[in-house]
C-alpha cells in the first residue's frame, strides 16, 4: 500500500492511493485472504484517519470500480446486488450506495454510508465501518468473475468510473 503519510493527505492524495491498490489487487486476481491483508495494512498505516475519513473513502473507492467496471460489461454479463446478498439491507446499501456514487453525488452517498454505519444494518458481516466494505467488496469481487474480467477491463474501467469524492471528509465515530 501507500506510504502512511499518503494516508494522511488530502481526499484525493488517499483516493489516488485507493485506486493504485485496489486495481492492483483486481488485476492479479488475489484470494481474500490478500485483499483482508491488504485491507489491514491500509488501516494500520491510516491510524486516527481510518474512522474519521479512510475508511469512508475506501468504500467510495470500491463503489467507483463497481460502477468503473459495470458500465463497461455487456449486458447478458452484468450483476445486479439484488441478487449478490441474502439479508435485503444489505442490498439495499449496496444499490443505494454505489448509484449515488454512479450518479456523482458524494453528498448522498456520505450520507447513504454514515446513516448504514450508524444503524448497525449489515447482518452477516459484522458491525462498523468493515460491514459496508464487505458488501462491496462481495459485489465487487462478483463482478470480476464474469468472462469479460481481466487487466485491460480494469484499466478500460478506471477511465470511465466516477469522479473521486471531491470533499475533503472528517467523520466522528458512531459510539456504542
Amino acid at each position: 500500500m501507500a506510504e502512511n503519510a499518503t494516508l494522511h493527505g488530502g481526499a484525493e492524495q488517499i483516493q489516488a492511493a485507493l485506486v493504485t491498490a485496489i486495481g492492483r489487487l483486481l488485476s492479479r486476481d488475489v484470494p481474500e485472504s490478500e485483499w483482508r491483508f491488504e485491507l489491514g495494512a491500509i488501516r494500520y498505516q491510516s491510524g486516527d484517519q481510518w474512522e474519521h475519513r479512510n475508511a469512508f473513502l475506501f468504500s467510495y473507492t470500491l463503489a467507483r470500480f463497481i460502477v468503473g467496471i459495470d458500465s463497461c460489461v455487456s449486458g447478458e454479463h452484468a450483476l445486479s446486488p439484488t441478487n449478490s446478498f441474502d439479508p435485503p439491507d444489505v442490498t439495499e446499501f449496496v444499490t443505494n450506495f454505489t448509484d449515488a456514487v454512479r450518479g456523482n453525488d458524494s453528498r448522498s452517498a456520505l450520507t447513504i454510508w454514515a446513516g448504514e454505519i450508524s444503524d448497525h444494518r449489515t447482518a452477516g458481516y459484522g458491525p462498523t465501518q468493515v460491514a459496508s466494505m464487505f458488501a462491496l467488496y462481495d459485489y465487487l469481487r462478483a463482478l470480476s468473475r464474469i468472462p469479460e474480467f481481466g487487466t485491460d477491463l480494469i484499466a478500460d474501467a478506471a477511465n470511465v468510473m466516477p469522479a473521486p469524492f471531491g470533499d475533503d471528509v472528517w467523520l466522528e465515530p458512531v459510539s456504542g
